[in-house]
């Protein structure tokens, strides 16, 4: 839950479609070359303007991204239907 009542709702089309873009054969991307394609995108984003103090827990809130964590590193991927 959203600790800020303020907060937007998350851009989560732009989300996926990052992920899609940077993502490997099987549709896992790095949640740091996430994060730089967002910025990229989107120059004025930031997690917190949705509630989250880091990137990977608003990618944690959300029931359309799967993340896992690999030698230290988070990864994500949209979750296949």
């Amino acid at each position: 839950a959203k600790d800020d009542a303020k907060a937007s709702p998350v851009p989560i089309r732009l989300i996926t479609k990052v992920i899609d873009d940077v993502s490997d054969d099987d549709g896992w991307a790095s949640l740091a070359s996430v994060g730089q394609n967002l910025t990229k995108l989107r120059p004025d984003f930031d997690p917190r303007l949705y509630g989250f103090s880091k990137l990977s827990a608003l990618m944690k809130a959300q029931p359309r991204i799967e993340s896992r964590e690999s030698n230290k590193h988070v990864e994500v991927r949209v979750r296949q239907r």
